[in-house]
């Protein structure tokens, strides 16, 4: 770059066309050693002497891409796919009338130039959460034209079904993606329409540095399917390949340090050398802001439960400047906050508290949540859950249970509305002693928010619970009662559950046995069970089953 800059300044250059094609390398050169600021600025500064071109449209538009902002960047690829497209077109017409081999040539090469563009236009509509139906269709499309798509395209295909959550469609994208990039090392060619391709248990043991980010996210789609075992072994294979890139070691060693923690005996020593390698130096270039962001966050939490609250606090300090663009980009923005800034936001913030807590600084993380609520509670209902939930904490942190359950009870019906948020505040009365607070607020909720909602059965059930953990038995059957009747059809084991309870909690009551409206319940519960197949449990017959096995808790013993 320092040569160019002096040819540029001691020597005249007449020909515009070389001048240009300096002032672009130039520009690629900062852009190359991460200097993305002054590229930019030198673009803007001296557009007039750069021609228009697909070469300096890309780098615009990975400027943006870099620059984080991914909707602008998007809209530059969309214009440049039409470009590369129009130029396949005309590189097969030509290849068709077969005047030599190099029109072959010039079609493999527009096809190439196609993908490549097409990878980068996918990473940037994944990032700014583009739909991905419409995603999905295009990828679809260019197959269909006879484009086939490379492994970074269904990659980055897979990685926008893993923002909208579709992990089953995920799962099947990476596994082409990684046979494709398995047949590349090989030379042996894939169908392009084989979109259930699976990598072959021979081929297990990467041998090139891009299988590490397709396995690294294959390993998070399986934890997201609830395959923890299979997400182990996924992250285990891309720490343990030395030729694995960085940016994937950093993210499965991450992952892997995550898993650990559900742990009781993790070895957090082991865990904090884990998450050493997500803060290598010379990474930072090739992580997402997000990355980076949840990187920072993670090997805080670790150092919180170490004990080692300044190393916590210093971790996330390092994380100012980034959080700052974020929140200056909201601060401009009158939208609503996209759901990955949202998890973003509430995992920074909750980290904050976590260290703000456990340093014992009570009032400091009460001002903290005041000052959330007034910058986010606006901006989003699951912003404004997070910092009423804080609140209920910080008052359950200093064993105020009850204090905590009036903040929730006081709080905007939005919230409540959330049925976790409404058994919460009910087990937190249970806390308190206050059962009938908590009775009153639950079939409240029940009999309003809940009236025709399938989760309505649910608030029921806490009650008769939270009673018969409290030996209230006469209480407790009234309310498994009404927990029965609550349910749909369908809900036939939960209804067997609730029958069971009925009667089980009825034995507590004196004078229960006689009731006669316990027959139809019992009669119920029987017949239900006799007309389970033998097939539906494992090593257990309808006829031996015992009633109380349907019982999900320990109840207490039962007196002779």
């Amino acid at each position: 770059n320092a040569t160019l800059e002096k040819l540029i300044t001691e020597t005249q250059i007449q020909d515009e066309a070389f001048l240009s094609s300096i002032m672009f390398n130039r520009a690629y050169a900062l852009y190359a050693v991460h200097r993305l600021k002054d590229a930019e600025s030198l673009m803007q500064s001296e557009s007039k002497h750069l021609f228009p071109s697909t070469e300096s449209e890309q780098l615009q538009a990975q400027l943006l891409y870099r620059n984080e902002k991914y909707i602008e960047a998007g809209v530059r690829y969309e214009n440049l796919l039409k470009q590369y497209q129009q130029s396949v077109v005309d590189a097969a017409k030509a290849a068709k009338k077969g005047k030599s081999g190099d029109e072959d040539a010039d079609l493999k090469q527009a096809r190439s130039a196609l993908n490549e563009v097409f990878v980068n236009y996918m990473a940037a509509r994944a990032m700014s959460g583009y739909e991905a139906p419409a995603l999905l269709d295009q990828v679809h499309a260019k197959e269909k034209e006879g484009n086939p798509n490379s492994y970074e395209v269904l990659y980055n295909a897979a990685s926008v079904c893993v923002m909208a959550g579709d992990f089953e469609n995920a799962k099947t994208l990476l596994n082409k993606a990684e046979a494709l990039a398995k047949a590349e090392v090989s030379g042996t060619a894939l169908p392009s329409d084989d979109m259930e391709a699976v990598v072959p248990a021979s081929q297990n043991a990467e041998s090139t540095w891009f299988h590490g980010p397709i396995i690294a996210q294959k390993a998070f789609v399986e934890l997201a399917l609830g395959h923890t075992t299979e997400a182990q072994e996924l992250n285990v294979r891309v720490v343990q390949n030395r030729s694995a890139d960085p940016a994937s070691m950093a993210v499965s060693s991450n992952n892997l340090a995550c898993l650990s923690t559900t742990e009781k005996d993790a070895n957090l020593f082991d865990l904090a050398k884990r998450m050493k390698v997500t803060s290598r130096e010379g990474l930072s270039h090739k992580l997402t802001p997000v990355q980076k962001q949840l990187f920072g966050l993670n090997r805080a939490l670790i150092f919180l439960r170490m004990g080692r609250h300044d190393a916590a606090k210093a971790e996330i300090a390092k994380l100012e400047s980034a959080f700052s663009s974020m929140k200056q980009e909201l601060d401009h923005s009158s939208s609503t906050p996209n759901p990955l800034q949202i998890k973003l936001i509430i995992a920074r913030f909750l980290t904050e508290l976590a260290v703000a807590l456990k340093s014992v600084q009570s009032v400091q993380a009460q001002e903290m949540v005041e000052s959330f609520e007034a910058a986010y509670g606006s901006r989003s209902p699951d912003l404004l859950v997070t910092a009423y939930l804080c609140r209920a904490q910080i008052d359950i942190a200093q064993n105020h249970p009850e204090i905590a359950a009036r903040r929730l009870v006081e709080a905007p019906q939005s919230i409540l509305n959330h049925v976790g948020v409404a058994l919460s505040t009910g087990l937190l009365f249970e806390q308190a002693h206050k059962y009938e607070d908590a009775e009153t607020f639950l079939y409240a909720k029940a009999d309003s928010v809940f009236a025709n909602s399938p989760n309505r059965h649910i608030l029921f059930r806490a009650v008769a619970n939270m009673y018969s953990r409290a030996s209230k038995h006469d209480k407790a059957v009234e309310y498994y009662d009404k927990c029965y009747h609550a349910m749909k059809p369908s809900d036939e084991s939960d209804s067997l559950d609730a029958l069971a309870h009925v009667l089980i909690s009825s034995s507590y009551v004196s004078g229960s046995e006689s009731r006669q409206e316990l027959e139809q319940y019992y009669d119920q519960l029987k017949n239900a069970l006799q007309d389970i197949p033998d097939t539906a449990m494992s090593d257990t017959t309808a006829a031996s089953l015992d009633p109380l096995a349907l019982e999900w808790r320990a109840l207490p013993k039962r007196k002779a």
